[in-house]
């Protein structure tokens, strides 16, 4: 699944198209329009709109009209692709969006799966909508701040991994960043959140904005073959290349790029989580 970091790339990718008026929708598939959107009312909503400017919440990009906000959800595989052909299969096109300036390609928004969602919100504050009210603050937004995750962690007995993932602790941080956040910081991922220090925390607190900021400056991760419709892709189609500046994810039984010691991985709650025995003690 994308996370933050992937989010904030394609973004950033959509920059050319604020301002963009929409000249033509095409809009499939009714399971991954929640109401009051369908392939019928997104046509209605979006044709002849203007594309004033894009945000991304968490996991969460976000596209601004005229006070409104389309909401995508890319989840397991949604991509967007700026081209004037359709991406090939067994990329499924979900939504099209065509520009009247004929500078501008046409935007592909796909999911080979059907967990990809799109949502609609009528009102000029996003963070009213019913599914961004309840995360907790960005970390790279102004709400990220050292209070704000202090105030987080009263009460928190779960793993800092599994915290790390929780939306409503942090918005944006899913598998691959939770692995490498603890790593950076040298705690065991499924050490209890009451059981870490102000030092550990402060830690923490520095060190979660700057492994997203490692990962946007790269392109982001993409972890399955380039052949793979699942694996994460920009606006222009390339895949990202923090993939190989990874300490622990994806690198079971390789050697810890600081104490040449095995990485592990196991399971907890739920989830693959890697982790160096040596350095995580």
């Amino acid at each position: 699944m994308p996370e933050l970091p992937e989010i904030e790339i394609i973004k950033r990718g959509l920059k050319p198209f604020e301002k963009g008026i929409i000249k033509e929708v095409e809009a499939s598939d009714p399971d991954i329009f929640t109401p009051p959107l369908s392939p019928g009312k997104v046509v209605d909503f979006l044709q002849g709109e203007k594309l004033d400017y894009f945000d991304r919440y968490g996991k969460y990009l976000l596209i601004n009209m005229d006070g409104s906000w389309l909401i995508f959800h890319p989840r397991m595989s949604g991509k967007v692709w700026n081209q004037n052909e359709p991406p090939e299969k067994p990329d499924r096109v979900k939504l099209v969006l065509e520009f009247t300036d004929p500078d501008l390609n046409r935007l592909y928004f796909t999911s080979m799966r059907r967990f990809t969602r799109f949502y609609w919100c009528a009102s000029k504050d996003y963070s009213n909508h019913e599914k961004l009210n309840s995360l907790g603050p960005d970390p790279l937004k102004d709400n990220y701040n050292r209070e704000a995750l202090e105030s987080s962690f009263k009460g928190r007995r779960a793993g800092l991994k599994a915290l790390l993932m929780d939306q409503s602790f942090l918005a944006g941080i899913g598998n691959i960043y939770a692995s490498e956040i603890c790593f950076d910081i040298k705690i065991d991922p499924c050490r209890r959140a009451n059981e870490i220090d102000d030092s550990e925390r402060e830690r923490l607190y520095r060190s979660i904005p700057r492994i997203l900021k490692e990962s946007i400056s790269a392109g982001g991760s993409s972890l399955q073959a380039e052949s793979s419709a699942t694996t994460y892709r920009n606006t222009g189609g390339q895949t990202g290349s923090y993939t190989h500046q990874h300490r622990v994810y994806g690198r079971e039984g390789k050697q810890c790029l600081e104490c040449s010691s095995p990485i592990k991985k196991i399971k907890f709650s739920g989830r693959s989580t890697y982790f160096c025995p040596s350095c995580q003690e």
